[in-house]
């Protein structure tokens, strides 16, 4: 298979898999009352949860802008840190509400969309940047 043939094919599964993953970050929002903080952190007050969703999706867009824009500085690291930074960010969102069973598998579906998108990305970027690894 060429590897402009790769790319096309990994576009494609990335962007069905992003449209369910966006859908599910707009349950997300939804979800987060905005207004609450875990108590241990009562000095964030009300912000706690804006900051959490600021990180999120700050980390997630520049995860996309590296991948897209400049895949040769998008080490392993970095994309590592990024997006460890997402989840993050929302486990700490999520965090302050109130955990039920349904939060958590809503919780543990996002988790496994957005890994699936970042392996992607990293097969992606290694692609591009004409890595050995990258082709098969």
């Amino acid at each position: 298979m060429s590897r402009e043939e790769i790319l096309n094919r990994l576009n494609l599964f990335e962007a069905l898999v992003f449209g369910i993953y966006g859908g599910w970050l707009i349950s997300f929002v939804d979800k987060i009352s905005f207004l609450k903080y875990p108590a241990a952190f009562n000095i964030f007050s009300w912000g706690f949860q804006i900051a959490c969703v600021a990180l999120s999706f700050s980390t997630l867009l520049i995860l996309f802008g590296y991948s897209i824009f400049r895949p040769n500085f998008l080490t392993r690291w970095l994309a590592f840190i990024l997006g460890i930074g997402h989840e993050v960010g929302n486990y700490g969102a999520l965090w302050a509400e109130t955990w039920t069973m349904q939060l958590l598998v809503f919780f543990l579906i996002g988790t496994i969309l957005f890994f699936i998108i970042y392996a992607i990305e990293l097969r992606r970027t290694r692609i591009t940047r004409g890595d050995s690894h990258g082709q098969e």
